[in-house]
């Protein structure tokens, strides 16, 4: 079966070395969203990065960073701000 697209991925913490991974090579997918995740580059494994990283590897993605003043799960308790972030990331591959 294949997804028509644009595809949007979105991931928490760790699944984002998921979405990285399965978006390459992948044109239908247009946007990676990540919540409170890691964005690994090339030859970073779940060994060598901290949590103390994400903002870094937002940085270094050249990510569009939104804070919304919550915790590690900030998609349970802040659901609308995360909502309107994957909604803003759906928008924008139309």
């Amino acid at each position: 079966m294949t997804i028509q697209g644009p595809i949007v991925l979105v991931a928490h913490s760790y699944g984002g070395f998921v979405i990285t991974n399965a978006a390459v090579g992948v044109p239908s997918v247009k946007a990676l969203v990540y919540i409170d995740a890691f964005i690994p580059d090339e030859g970073d494994t779940l060994r060598v990065i901290r949590a103390d990283r994400q903002e870094f590897m937002s940085e270094r993605a050249n990510a569009t960073i939104e804070r919304v003043g919550a915790g590690h799960l900030s998609l349970i308790s802040r659901p609308e701000a995360v909502t309107n972030l994957i909604r803003t990331a759906v928008a924008a591959t139309s």
